[in-house]
């Protein structure tokens, strides 16, 4: 079983080749790109290695796949069949007045476990435990949690179901505002596709995939996480 899970902190952490962030306070004017990573290198992220489920602490940290991208090089977070991996951005992202998040993700099909999972995560990474190679262990998480964030999900043969896309924030009320959007995603799989969440200053956050929108949130998000 290989399980493959990114996460991001209003930080972030992702399985894709391109990651932007655009500020929305300045839409009007012109959209500002704050960040924007395409995988040269791996400088701007903290590189973390799950392992509450034990057994992972030595385990390949995330990496960058030389041969798959929009183009080359893209990033692998390189989970395994016990707990996901994380790549965190060094950055912070203050999203209360507004922000838009982009980014390319693949997900294979044929393992069990397979995952690809982007956004805002809801915590700071866990840097307590560094490996000699730079790579941090966080035995307190086998996966990611995000305020808001994009999922494909596969199971593989492990509960013997079909891949499933969905989104979903954390709610200003404290509740999880979630949208399976496919059921089936297995046409999401195995090809590069391009995410996008948009954080509006109202708190509603909407999502679209390949330019087209998906699904606007019922709530709003918690702006207490904000940095």
């Amino acid at each position: 079983m290989k399980r493959k899970l990114l996460s991001m902190f209003f930080v972030m952490l992702l399985i894709g080749t391109v990651f932007t962030m655009i500020s929305l306070g300045k839409l009007e004017s012109g959209a500002e790109i704050i960040f924007e990573e395409d995988f040269n290198d791996l400088d701007n992220w903290y590189l973390i290695v799950y392992d509450k489920a034990g057994g992972s602490a030595n385990d390949p940290e995330p990496q960058l796949d030389y041969e798959m991208g929009l183009p080359a090089p893209s990033l692998d977070v390189n989970g395994d069949g016990s707990c996901g991996d994380g790549a965190y951005s060094k950055n912070t992202f203050d999203y209360a007045n507004g922000l838009i998040i982009e980014f390319d993700m693949y997900v294979a099909s044929g393992y069990d476990w397979n995952w690809g999972r982007g956004g805002l995560s809801d915590h700071m990474p866990n840097l307590d435990h560094k490996r000699t190679d730079g790579a941090y262990v966080d035995p307190t998480r086998c996966d990611p949690s995000f305020v808001v964030g994009i999922g494909l999900n596969d199971d593989g043969d492990y509960n013997r179901r079909p891949p499933s896309l969905g989104f979903g924030i954390k709610a200003e009320d404290g509740s999880w505002d979630g949208y399976i959007y496919d059921s089936d995603a297995s046409e999401y799989e195995n090809e590069w596709h391009h995410y996008k969440i948009e954080i509006e200053k109202s708190g509603y956050v909407n999502f679209y995939i390949d330019g087209d929108f998906a699904w606007r949130t019922n709530k709003r998000i918690d702006k207490t996480l904000t940095p």
